[in-house]
């Protein structure tokens, strides 16, 4: 896992809003000599608060499925990599927020 460089500041004008965003590669290296799926599993912030917007950013790898066992927010890629092939995700998103308001990080267990 690799952290990316990342943004974060204020945005608008009249309305000012707080924007992080938060960028990892993931690189997995098939050192087998036979094929092997690999399969990566993160989360994307889940959130219930209107004022709060969760955007994936451009440049991200797409998901091969969403939601997995329906679970908010759990994310899967998955491919099948050769020999001497590298898998490559690029996890990246952005959380925006009232300027004027704080955010507050919670574990959900489901």
């Amino acid at each position: 896992v690799r952290d990316e460089p990342k943004q974060s500041g204020n945005k608008g004008l009249v309305s000012k809003h707080r924007v992080q965003e938060h960028k990892q590669r993931y690189e997995v290296t098939n050192y087998h000599s036979i094929p092997i799926t690999v399969e990566i599993i993160d989360r994307l912030p889940v959130t219930e608060n209107k004022d709060v917007r969760i955007d994936v950013l451009k440049g991200a790898t797409a998901t091969t499925e969403d939601n997995l066992n329906g679970k908010s927010g759990v994310m899967l890629w998955r491919q099948t990599t050769g020999p001497q092939q590298t898998f490559t995700v690029r996890h990246y998103y952005s959380v925006r927020y009232p300027a004027d308001r704080e955010l507050r990080e919670r574990e959900v267990e489901e």
